[in-house]
């Protein structure tokens, strides 16, 4: 891992591959595990960075609250540390909503973004799926000795049976309280931003079995952001990055390589 001091933040990174620039942003409940799958498969044609959030992985913040706002911001110093003026984004779940304000604040540093399994910043997950949140927030009391049933919201059962390993992999579910509680009230603020600010080429990316954030969600995006296509992929959950990471890399690669790379 290598590591970079901004926002007053010791912030850790993973690089892997050479190419161009892509930057891979996590969800709540993650770190840049998640995408330990998908890195290789992207790797082939692009150096890859990944990196840990605050309150994730080996990444060191003060104590104190933050928003996606922050989060933001994060991003896009890091993108300046690693010397870049543009770069490809991909965010997933929390990261979309992250990668969302990073691309219409920010909208000179994302060259192409893929917006993964995500919502609308300034909405909650509850208003979209309020029975599901409320079973999901009471399982997460007691996340170890919920683990399987708090895995079957990301993975679908099916692939749960197949794969009992995926269980383990949230390992950020298991968070102590005070971190989680940042990491929960993170995606209060902004309220709301201007989408049709997003300069980047869009792809909205969805899985057909998404409990936790319905395709449908996802693809609400796309009636504010001005260049924008829409893909689901069929049988997939919410973490597809860890489901089927050689199908995701797939879309990911095909968006971003579709047009000449721009400087």
């Amino acid at each position: 891992m290598n590591h970079a001091e901004i926002n007053g933040t010791r912030t850790a990174f993973a690089v892997a591959g050479t190419g161009p620039a892509l930057l891979l942003i996590h969800g709540a409940e993650a770190d840049h595990s998640m995408f330990q799958a998908l890195i290789p498969e992207l790797a082939m044609r692009h150096t890859v960075f990944a990196y840990d959030q605050r309150d994730s992985g080996l990444t060191r913040n003060p104590q104190i609250p933050y928003f996606l706002t922050e989060l933001a911001a994060d991003a896009a110093a890091l993108i300046d540390h690693l010397g870049f003026g543009r770069i490809h984004v991909f965010g997933t779940s929390l990261g979309g909503a992250i990668a969302q304000v990073l691309a219409s604040e920010y909208p000179d540093k994302v060259n192409r973004l893929v917006l993964g399994s995500t919502w609308r910043v300034g909405r909650q997950l509850t208003e979209y799926s309020p029975a599901v949140a409320n079973e999901l927030g009471a399982l997460r009391r007691d996340p170890v000795a919920n683990a399987a049933l708090i895995a079957a919201f990301y993975f679908p059962p099916a692939v749960l049976r197949e794969r009992p390993e995926l269980i383990n992999s949230l390992g950020g579910t298991f968070r102590p309280e005070a971190l989680r509680l940042r990491r929960q009230q993170a995606r209060l603020h902004p309220r709301t931003i201007n989408l049709t600010k997003v300069q980047a080429p869009t792809l909205l990316l969805a899985g057909t079995l998404d409990r936790l954030v319905p395709a449908e969600v996802t693809f609400e995006l796309s009636s504010d952001i001005p260049n924008v296509c829409c893909e689901s992929m069929e049988g997939i959950g919410h973490i597809g990055a860890r489901q089927a990471p050689r199908m995701v890399a797939a879309k990911v690669l095909a968006f971003i390589n579709t047009t000449e790379e721009q400087p």
